[in-house]
């Protein structure tokens, strides 16, 4: 009987570890695909455009 009882508290400690331990991946990922989208925006809105023909006009406004 303490055989399967330390069988047990191994596997529960096993299964928090690991449940925690797929948590912080997935908080990571997260944070990594924010942190690509935000550098992608910034060097999007650093380029610019160099052509005229992409930027949509406004309505009533002349060039």
């Amino acid at each position: 009987m303490p055989n399967v009882i330390c069988g047990v508290a191994a596997l529960s400690v096993a299964t928090v570890f690991y449940t925690y331990r797929a948590y912080v991946d997935y908080l990571k990922a997260r944070q990594h695909t924010l942190r690509e989208r935000v550098t992608y925006m910034l060097w999007v809105m650093a380029n610019g455009t160099s052509d005229d023909a992409h930027t949509p006009a406004l309505p009533g406004v002349r060039s």
